[in-house]
């Protein structure tokens, strides 16, 4: 039998939403925080006959501990008190994405998460991160400010507030001005 695949194709996309006006739902949706879900299509001689949300049975379960991001210590607390799920063989191990919320840069991250999810039985699949900063643009932060006026170190501090909380650690300032010393001495270097 020949499928009329040109024909169906407007009715199933009206159907889900994304025709005039409609949404932009795709034919197949998977991986919802709450469970994935699936558009089962009933075709009948050639007609879209109807569309219907169906949950898809699946066998690796998807966890996000903890369920929103958290302080690092938290996290840390959160993934060691996890049920431990060694018990099931690696490949019905559940998959795991971590949000950690930081207000610094922290770059032993995935190693202190691994660390805690050691003999969990669990695959990690995605550590997110989320800053403290304020997320303003240097010139949303400072409005009035020329670009003749502003020095180095303003730029460095506004850009360090974007995303963390707090001033900027001494030993990084401190290499900022080694640094900004050296192309200064040199500009050609730079």
């Amino acid at each position: 039998m020949d499928f009329p695949v040109d024909q169906i194709i407007p009715q199933l996309s009206e159907a889900l939403g994304n025709g005039p006006g409609g949404s932009s739902l795709t034919p197949v949706q998977v991986l919802k925080s709450d469970g994935p879900l699936g558009n089962v299509v009933d075709i009948d001689a050639g007609k879209l006959v109807s569309v219907a949300s169906e949950a898809i049975p699946r066998k690796v379960d998807l966890l996000r501990v903890p369920t929103e991001a958290s302080p690092l210590a938290e996290v840390e607390a959160a993934l060691v008190a996890m049920a431990s799920r060694t018990h099931l063989p690696p490949d019905e191990w559940p998959i795991i994405e971590v949000p950690v919320l930081l207000e610094q840069p922290e770059p032993a991250l995935r190693s202190k998460i691994e660390k805690a999810l050691e003999g969990k039985g669990v695959r990690l699949a995605r550590i997110s991160t989320r800053y403290t900063g304020t997320g303003q643009a240097l010139a949303d932060a400072l409005p009035m400010a020329s670009l003749n006026d502003l020095q180095p170190e303003d730029v460095l501090r506004q850009r360090w507030a974007r995303e963390h909380e707090g001033e900027p650690p001494a030993d990084l300032l401190a290499a900022y001005h080694q640094l900004l010393g050296e192309a200064q001495a040199d500009p050609e270097a730079a």
